[in-house]
């Protein structure tokens, strides 16, 4: 049933209706507490965070990182590790959006190495490179920024995320 909410929530976001989506994304919160997924919801409250940024709603996106912070020792190893690449790509685009380049690019990294060890899903290391190629283009590394991007378009590629 998360399963669910979660799948509609992203497809509503990549329709362009965030609002909805995190509606959606509050379903899916609601059932994981149910069912007492600790590592699922801490995976929600990690998205939800992202498009609590997105839609500047910046004292709920605390909140929820807040959250995440409390729930991480909850979690076991690999759950805990695959938890925190969220939590990092999540800091490292504050850090962007911030100016600061050097911590973006520290915890965007890490976020990199973590989601090449422990996450399944493609999506979010196409969303560390593209965060991490655009920190290396701010600060000049216009080769580095190549590469990262156009590994970022050629997952998306893979994963039919591009759309003409």
């Amino acid at each position: 049933m998360t399963s669910g909410s979660l799948d509609r929530s992203v497809q509503l976001y990549c329709s362009g209706d965030l609002q909805a989506a995190l509606q959606e994304l509050a379903v899916a919160e609601q059932h994981a507490r149910t069912l007492g997924n600790q590592s699922q919801l801490v995976n929600i409250l990690v998205q939800r965070a992202g498009w609590l940024r997105e839609a500047g709603r910046l004292d709920e996106r605390d909140e929820s990182l807040n959250r995440v912070n409390e729930l991480l020792a909850s979690l076991n190893g690999s759950d805990r590790d695959s938890a925190l690449v969220g939590l990092q790509l999540e800091r490292g685009i504050e850090a962007k959006i911030a100016s600061n380049f050097s911590l973006a690019e520290k915890l965007l990294r890490e976020a990199e190495v973590g989601a090449r060890r422990f996450s399944r899903e493609p999506e979010l290391l196409s969303d560390i490179l593209a965060n991490l190629g655009m920190v290396h283009f701010a600060t000049g590394k216009f080769d580095e920024a190549k590469t990262a991007l156009l590994e970022a378009v050629t997952i998306d590629g893979e994963r039919g995320a591009l759309r003409s």
